[in-house]
């Protein structure tokens, strides 16, 4: 179907009639004069009439038509398409400026099939460049801005905040464009781009103005559209064109995401199970069932099956045991996860065979009736898992001198004495990174603890909380919620492995100001501290108000009494080694052992040199700056040295796009609705070719008919 732009400009087809009209004007003039000789002329004109007709005729018909396409000329023709074949919009009558938000998050990387959020932003952001034509300018802004990397210096939009193209870009160019959108984590922001992007309009004032917005709007940025109000003021003359790159039915898929991972501590012992705790959420409308996987060097370690209704979210326990000593790093993942890049979650530890313990507590006294110490009961409770953990009685001598470096724990089960030089050494031992246990008992005189293990302590000690020992009173433990070390502790509080709320505590020792106490791991029934947390220079002190041995508590003949004892111990001694969990901007710090300058390989495969720095005795290594979640390695020559993770949540778990009310609000301050995909936005804007310029071809075929009328009338 053909239309015309100035429809008005048809009034000149009468022209075409003029032709005509000269013609038979002409053919009335004509008068026949009779004379002698004009018999013979007539015959023979005659016989030509028939012939020289029908080329009067044509030539007329010519001349007419030219006039005809003349005035369509003038009206400027062009071809409606209801099916449009480009992806691109029609473009203005003036130079146009377009600023293009391209979404480069994560969750573009979201697949249906072979095609993905990221390929439908890829095709209509090449569409857009290749429309371009002279005096025309585009500009790209990322929505989630990044970092140049090294070696990225030929991905043109990855070198800038915005990166600007004027006149026509080739089809190389554009390639090279749209296969340098490269995702990073991160939420998308849209009020510093939408900032951006009027700036960019400011520079070219007089072309029109035309912005996009390519992303999947997803559901994070709903609790920011409150600071976009003031765009609805500022876009002006701007025609917005916000554009979903999600496809249809993709809010129906169900998506779980693994939101945090935590293992307690970062040093653990070989051998010793130990609970891995992920949050994992199902971010989706549907029902999800998804299966949790636990990775130790590419290899499953544990693994389970958990169903999710809408929107839950639970803490799932996954059993793991690290069978050799070393730095080892575990990721967690779901399976099923819709995007497409690397989504799990990293951490590292560091694996010990076993820490070298030393027992303190007061010898057998044969006046008392108890059948045996509480440093005998746990030798032997200990030895009949000497796989676990080893203990070395000592004694008084032992701790009144410098503690040597080569011990990692010191477990005070109970002594009655702790003189001024214990407790000098103690201190000394813990400040730097030494742990430190210490139970009560009734031997216990409490003001040798207050007075000499005062800085250590994490709080002040008042007294046995009875005077006697009742079978028929007691308390039993729970958890407290929260103290950051203490996740490791946090099994032994469920039916699965603890059973703890099941022992019977029968006394305790008092402290003060027990209520606003921090650092309190486990809490007797009444309120009173149980477990109690304190980190002292670079070691841990973990305080047990009640026995460790069966003075005071039916601990001991519970199942989970040596794995209790083993993880107190291992908490204690996680400042022997060096924190491999770091939160962004954090630095990391470790011996280095290995030959020559460090090499860091970040998350991004990206490497950089680490020079090691002399330490007293050993040199050590130090890498600073790491804002990026994920694995990081320390590699030598030859071999990798150490790793360590960055940890965080994953910025974009929720993979849904806005729902009506965020959509609402979100056209309402753009001043626009947002397209379901790029189709209907071209197919409401005016498809390029839909609407193709048929001047060019009018004016051809124009001159077509001219050199045809002229050969015809010389000629024939």
């Amino acid at each position: 179907m053909i239309e015309f732009r100035h429809a008005g400009a048809l009034v000149w087809l009468v022209v075409a009639v003029a032709p005509v009209v000269i013609y038979l004007l002409l053919r009335r003039r004509k008068r026949e004069v009779p004379w002698g000789a004009s018999y013979l002329l007539r015959l023979t004109l005659a016989t030509r009439r028939k012939a020289s007709v029908w080329k009067q005729m044509v030539v007329l018909a010519v001349r007419v038509l030219v006039l005809v396409l003349a005035a369509s000329l003038v009206a400027r023709p062009y071809r409606q398409n209801p099916r449009p074949r480009s992806l691109a919009p029609r473009m203005p009558e003036r130079p146009v400026h377009r600023v293009v938000l391209v979404d480069d998050s994560l969750s573009m990387s979201v697949s249906v099939g072979a095609d993905s959020r990221l390929n439908r932003l890829r095709s209509a952001l090449g569409a857009l460049l290749l429309s371009e034509r002279p005096g025309d300018t585009i500009t790209l802004i990322r929505l989630v801005p990044e970092r140049p990397r090294p070696g990225a210096s030929g991905r043109r939009l990855l070198a800038a905040p915005f990166t600007t193209f004027a006149g026509r870009l080739s089809r190389r160019e554009v390639r090279e464009i749209v296969s340098g959108i490269s995702l990073r984590e991160g939420v998308i922001d849209l009020e510093g781009p939408l900032i951006a992007a009027l700036s960019r309009f400011a520079a070219t004032p007089g072309a029109e103005r035309e912005l996009y917005v390519l992303s999947d709007f997803p559901r994070e940025i709903g609790t920011t559209l409150g600071r976009l109000e003031w765009f609805r003021s500022s876009r002006g003359g701007i025609c917005v064109v916000p554009v979903n790159m999600s496809a249809a039915g993709e809010s129906l898929r169900s998506s779980v995401s693994v939101r945090d991972v935590r293992i307690g501590s970062d040093l653990l012992l070989a051998g010793v199970p130990t609970l891995v705790y992920v949050d994992v959420q199902n971010f989706s409308d549907v029902k999800a069932t998804t299966r949790l996987r636990v990775e130790l060097g590419g290899q499953v370690a544990a693994e389970q099956v958990v169903s999710l209704q809408p929107d839950e979210r639970k803490r799932v326990a996954l059993p793991v045991v690290f069978s050799r000593a070393g730095v080892e790093a575990l990721e967690v993942r779901a399976d099923g996860e819709l995007i497409v890049l690397d989504a799990g979650l990293a951490r590292c530890v560091e694996v010990r065979h076993g820490p070298a313990v030393w027992l303190y507590a007061d010898e057998a006294d044969p006046r008392e009736e108890l059948p045996m110490t509480e440093s005998e009961f746990l030798v032997r409770a200990i030895a009949c898992e000497p796989r676990l953990l080893g203990l070395e009685p000592i004694g008084v001598r032992e701790l009144a001198m410098p503690i040597p470096a080569e011990v990692d724990v010191v477990l005070l089960a109970g002594p009655r004495v702790i003189t001024p030089k214990m407790g000098e050494y103690l201190t000394s031992f813990v400040r730097r990174g030494g742990g430190l246990v210490v139970a009560m008992s009734p031997r216990v005189d409490i003001a040798f603890y207050n007075d000499n293990l005062g800085p250590l302590l994490p709080a002040h000690l008042i007294g046995p909380a009875r005077k006697e020992v009742d079978p028929q009173s007691y308390d039993s433990a729970r958890q407290e919620p929260a103290d950051g070390a203490s996740e490791l502790f946090a099994e032994f509080a469920t039916d699965r492995s603890g059973e703890l709320e099941e022992v019977r505590f029968y006394n305790h020792v008092l402290l003060e100001d027990a209520d606003r106490l921090e650092g309190v791991v486990f809490r007797l029934t009444n309120g009173d501290p149980l477990l109690v947390h304190r980190a002292c220079g670079r070691g841990h002190v973990y305080l047990w108000t009640s026995s460790i041995g069966a003075s005071w508590s039916s601990l001991a003949v519970r199942q989970s009494f040596i794995p209790l004892i083993v993880r107190m111990i291992n908490a204690a001694m996680a400042g022997r080694g060096f924190p491999r969990n770091l939160r962004p901007g954090e630095s990391f710090v470790c011996e280095w052992t290995g030959k020559g300058t460090a090499a860091l390989v970040g998350p991004d495969g990206q490497q950089r040199e680490l020079q090691p720095v002399r330490g007293p005795e050993k040199p050590f290594v130090i890498a600073s700056g790491l804002a990026e979640r994920g694995l990081y390695e320390l590699r030598d020559a030859t071999r990798r040295v150490g790793a360590f993770a960055v940890i965080g949540q994953f910025a974009e778990p929720d993979l849904r796009t806005l729902d009506d009310d965020g959509q609402k609000a979100l056209a309402a301050t753009l001043g626009h609705s947002i397209f379901e995909d790029w189709p209907a936005a071209v197919r409401a804007l005016g498809p390029s070719d839909s609407a193709p310029e048929l001047g060019l071809v009018v004016l051809l075929v124009i001159c077509a008919l001219y050199l045809f009328e002229t050969w015809f009338v010389r000629y024939l």
